[in-house]
């Protein structure tokens, strides 16, 4: 089912429908700026997911000429996919080249945002399918997670090796 508003033509799902609508969106993960409630139908696409919906309710930047559903708004930084070894982080476009989406196969357009893994040059996802939820994505936002490569490679050994069997531990003066 799906409401409908014939004044400003909105349509809305009934879920959506019943939650309340905010006019801003103060702190979005995805954009720099409060964003603003895009009351017109004009179709807008939005540029975390590249898609156009006249169900999800869009938000606008008009100082950066960005766009968002509420939900792409708010999408995680950074997460871990059932189908790539490495964590794969947001990126609000991608450089220049044919790309195409690990999880579908179809091409990326690198103007909208996706997800791409930092450890691998050419593994790629649009938004929509790197966040399918129980097949592809777990719902963990990693953002303030570290990852264990990282946590290994910033930590200082607490000794010093002189030789075989015998180490000098940072709280040792001498031998």
């Amino acid at each position: 089912m799906v409401y409908h508003c014939a004044l400003c033509k909105l349509n809305m799902h009934n879920v959506c429908a019943m939650q309340p609508l905010s006019f801003v969106l103060d702190k979005p993960k995805r954009n720099d700026h409060p964003l603003t409630f895009f009351t017109r139908r004009d179709p807008l696409v939005c540029n975390v997911c590249g898609l156009t919906s006249e169900v999800h309710p869009t938000y606008v930047c008009l100082k950066c000429n960005f766009a968002a559903h509420r939900d792409c708004a708010y999408s995680p930084g950074i997460i871990r996919i059932s189908r790539h070894n490495h964590r794969i982080s947001f990126v609000q476009s991608f450089p220049p080249r044919k790309r195409s989406c690990g999880v579908c196969g179809k091409n990326i357009y690198s103007v909208y945002g996706g997800y791409t893994c930092n450890k691998c040059d050419d593994y790629d996802l649009h938004s929509r399918c790197a966040l399918r939820k129980g097949d592809v994505w777990d719902g963990i936002d990693l953002a303030a997670v570290p990852e264990e490569d990282d946590i290994e490679e910033n930590v200082e050994p607490s000794f010093e090796i002189i030789s075989e069997g015998i180490i000098l531990h940072f709280r040792m003066d001498t031998l």
